[in-house]
Protein backbone atom coordinates (compact mmCIF):
# COMPACT_ATOMS: atom_id res chain seq x y z
CA UNK A 1 0.00 0.00 0.00
CA UNK A 2 2.82 2.41 0.89
CA UNK A 3 4.43 1.91 -2.50
CA UNK A 4 1.30 2.72 -4.53
CA UNK A 5 -0.44 5.40 -2.41
CA UNK A 6 2.32 6.85 -0.27
CA UNK A 7 0.49 6.02 2.95
CA UNK A 8 -0.31 3.09 5.20
CA UNK A 9 -3.91 2.49 6.14
CA UNK A 10 -4.27 1.67 9.86
CA UNK A 11 -4.54 -2.11 10.05
CA UNK A 12 -4.92 -4.79 12.69
CA UNK A 13 -3.93 -8.36 11.86
CA UNK A 14 -5.03 -10.95 14.38
CA UNK A 15 -3.82 -14.55 14.48
CA UNK A 16 -6.75 -16.66 15.62
CA UNK A 17 -7.54 -20.36 15.56
CA UNK A 18 -9.79 -19.63 12.57
CA UNK A 19 -6.91 -18.02 10.63
CA UNK A 20 -5.78 -14.44 10.12
CA UNK A 21 -8.35 -11.69 10.62
CA UNK A 22 -7.80 -8.23 9.15
CA UNK A 23 -9.43 -5.04 10.43
CA UNK A 24 -9.00 -1.86 8.40
CA UNK A 25 -11.14 1.17 9.29
CA UNK A 26 -12.32 3.43 6.48
CA UNK A 27 -11.04 6.59 8.16
CA UNK A 28 -9.69 7.85 11.45
CA UNK A 29 -10.51 11.54 11.28
CA UNK A 30 -10.51 12.41 14.98
CA UNK A 31 -9.39 11.21 18.40
CA UNK A 32 -12.71 9.46 19.07
CA UNK A 33 -12.38 7.41 15.86
CA UNK A 34 -8.83 6.41 16.81
CA UNK A 35 -10.01 5.35 20.27
CA UNK A 36 -12.83 3.29 18.73
CA UNK A 37 -10.34 1.58 16.41
CA UNK A 38 -8.15 0.60 19.38
CA UNK A 39 -11.22 -0.63 21.29
CA UNK A 40 -12.39 -2.73 18.32
CA UNK A 41 -8.91 -4.28 18.12
CA UNK A 42 -9.06 -5.19 21.83
CA UNK A 43 -12.56 -6.63 21.54
CA UNK A 44 -11.63 -8.58 18.40
CA UNK A 45 -8.65 -10.13 20.19
CA UNK A 46 -10.89 -11.21 23.07
CA UNK A 47 -13.81 -12.43 20.94
CA UNK A 48 -11.66 -14.58 18.66
CA UNK A 49 -9.29 -15.71 21.43
CA UNK A 50 -6.38 -14.47 19.32
CA UNK A 51 -2.93 -15.81 20.01
CA UNK A 52 -1.27 -12.64 18.65
CA UNK A 53 -2.24 -9.28 17.24
CA UNK A 54 -0.32 -6.72 15.17
CA UNK A 55 -1.37 -3.09 14.75
CA UNK A 56 0.16 -1.14 11.87
CA UNK A 57 -0.19 2.65 11.86
CA UNK A 58 1.40 5.74 10.40
CA UNK A 59 2.37 8.56 12.74
CA UNK A 60 4.41 11.71 13.15
CA UNK A 61 7.25 11.68 15.64
CA UNK A 62 9.89 14.02 16.94
CA UNK A 63 13.40 12.81 17.55
CA UNK A 64 15.80 14.22 20.15
CA UNK A 65 18.49 16.54 18.83
CA UNK A 66 22.15 15.51 19.06
CA UNK A 67 22.53 16.66 22.68
CA UNK A 68 19.60 14.43 23.71
CA UNK A 69 17.08 17.25 24.22
CA UNK A 70 13.52 16.64 23.04
CA UNK A 71 11.12 19.57 22.86
CA UNK A 72 7.91 18.22 24.42
CA UNK A 73 6.06 21.55 24.23
CA UNK A 74 5.29 21.30 20.51
CA UNK A 75 3.13 18.38 19.34
CA UNK A 76 4.71 16.35 16.52
CA UNK A 77 1.89 17.29 14.13
CA UNK A 78 2.82 20.98 14.51
CA UNK A 79 6.62 20.62 14.55
CA UNK A 80 8.54 21.59 11.43
CA UNK A 81 11.20 18.95 12.18
CA UNK A 82 8.76 16.05 12.53
CA UNK A 83 9.39 12.68 10.92
CA UNK A 84 6.77 10.45 9.37
CA UNK A 85 7.05 6.90 10.70
CA UNK A 86 5.33 3.55 10.30
CA UNK A 87 4.80 1.72 13.58
CA UNK A 88 4.30 -2.03 14.08
CA UNK A 89 2.94 -3.00 17.51
CA UNK A 90 2.88 -6.73 18.24
CA UNK A 91 1.33 -8.35 21.26
CA UNK A 92 0.82 -12.00 22.12
CA UNK A 93 -0.19 -13.70 25.34
CA UNK A 94 3.20 -13.22 27.01
CA UNK A 95 5.16 -10.56 25.09
CA UNK A 96 4.81 -7.26 23.36
CA UNK A 97 7.09 -5.35 21.02
CA UNK A 98 7.05 -2.11 19.09
CA UNK A 99 9.13 -1.37 16.00
CA UNK A 100 9.11 1.72 13.85
CA UNK A 101 10.78 2.99 10.74
CA UNK A 102 10.97 6.44 9.20
CA UNK A 103 9.29 6.91 5.86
Amino acid sequence: MMRSTGSVQPTVIADSYEGYIFCMPTSLTDVAAKDRFAEVARLMAIAYNDSAIVMIVEAWARMPVRNGHLDTNTPPAQAPDRKEIVVLMLEDRTNSATRWSTV
